[in-house]
């Protein structure tokens, strides 16, 4: 019991403890979240109040966007359902403005959960709908901190005549920026696009220079087409920079980005034989929730047809893509069922190699249809 404390105390639990545990924290309220999100001095209790309190908000608005129904915009459903508080956008703001903390840190402090995390959260996940929310809180956030964001971007920047440094200090301000930049990117606003395209053209990095093409490729604009060509002819001899050029295309989230990767598949960058071309293809597209979790089942048509062309070449990187539909049951009814069909079709091709029979196999248990190879 607390005496002579005139105000309810905000616990920071495990402070400066390194060993990984689970630990179920039970009373914590979102006001305890922002609290210590904009104000523990230790760092990982910092981030991990972040975390929590950014799950939690897309959860509650993830469940207002499914209330809605089918067809209804989920970022106009988040908005209704009261959106980004004040509250939170105050604590990603001194985050923001705190110059005690390196911008490494600062940039993961205010990252939202990845969407796969997020998935993870929920029975029955429908992947759009939570992509849909979780890039309104992102919007959100982005504009109510705009000019916190632009100020990052201006003390971080490093001028590109100015010589490479790997070191601590130059990559936490490489990192903060670039994330900065990819925050305001989500205003859709032309200025930061027209921005972003001048810096993948006068990058001094390669960090730099895939950090501004990869905000661009989500956006459907001039500047993402501008931005991948150029990269394209200035390092079409660069193997290891074309699968990073293939990838950041691949996992876009534009919608109908289907055919592009269709077509990337036949682009002189990308061999079927060489295993880190196809999982810079064919798994960066899998970690788009927008077109590998189409509601029309076009991306799971697609891996399928991919897994049993690439089986003919090599069985290993097969069984890894094929690894995509392992965790079906995590999503709604309508995806499930797509997944299902897309399994069943590979576990009925001829000549079908052991090691991807394995892995669909595996993942058919759940469903009650296993055959023995």
């Amino acid at each position: 019991m607390f005496t002579g404390v005139p105000v309810r105390p905000v616990p920071s639990l495990l402070r400066g403890f390194s060993a990984p545990v689970k630990m179920d924290v039970r009373g914590q309220t979102e006001a305890d979240l922002t609290f210590l999100m904009a104000s523990d001095t230790d760092a990982f209790n910092r981030w991990e109040a972040g975390q929590r309190l950014f799950k939690g908000l897309i959860m509650r608005l993830y469940g207002a966007a499914l209330a809605a129904g089918p067809g209804a915009d989920p970022a106009d459903a988040a908005a209704a359902a009261g959106g980004v508080p004040p509250a939170v956008v105050n604590a990603v703001r001194a985050v923001l403005t705190d110059t005690t903390v390196d911008g490494a840190f600062t940039a993961a402090a205010i990252s939202l959960p990845a969407a796969a995390e997020l998935v993870d959260a929920i029975e029955g996940a429908d992947p759009v709908i939570l992509h849909g929310v979780r890039m309104f809180v992102v919007k959100a956030l982005a504009t109510a901190l705009r000019p916190e964001l632009e100020a990052a971007v201006k003390a971080n920047d490093v001028p590109s005549s100015e010589p490479y440094s790997p070191n601590f200090a130059h990559a936490s301000k490489r990192a903060l920026k670039n994330k900065a930049l990819s925050c305001l990117a989500a205003t859709c606003d032309p200025a930061v696009r027209a921005d972003l395209l001048a810096r993948a053209r006068g990058a001094g990095n390669m960090t730099d220079r895939i950090a501004a093409v990869a905000t661009l490729v989500d956006a459907a604009c001039p500047e993402r087409e501008a931005a991948l060509a150029e990269f394209a002819t200035e390092y079409a001899d660069e193997p290891l920079a074309m699968l990073k050029w293939l990838a950041i295309q691949a996992g876009s989230d534009v919608p109908s980005n289907l055919a592009a990767v269709k077509d990337l598949a036949s682009h002189p960058a990308f061999s079927v034989t060489n295993p880190n071309c196809c999982y810079s293809l064919y798994l960066a597209f899998q970690r788009s929730p927008v077109n590998f979790h189409a509601a029309d089942g076009s991306g799971y048509e697609f891996i399928a047809d991919t897994i049993l062309e690439v089986d003919r070449v090599n069985k290993q990187v097969a069984a890894r893509i094929a690894g995509a539909f392992t965790a079906w049951k995590t999503f709604d009814a309508g995806r499930q069922a797509a997944m299902q069909a897309a399994l069943r079709r590979v576990m009925a091709a001829p000549g079908l190699s052991e090691n991807v029979y394995e892995i669909v196999a595996k993942s058919m248990e759940g469903a009650g249809e296993v055959k023995s190879a």
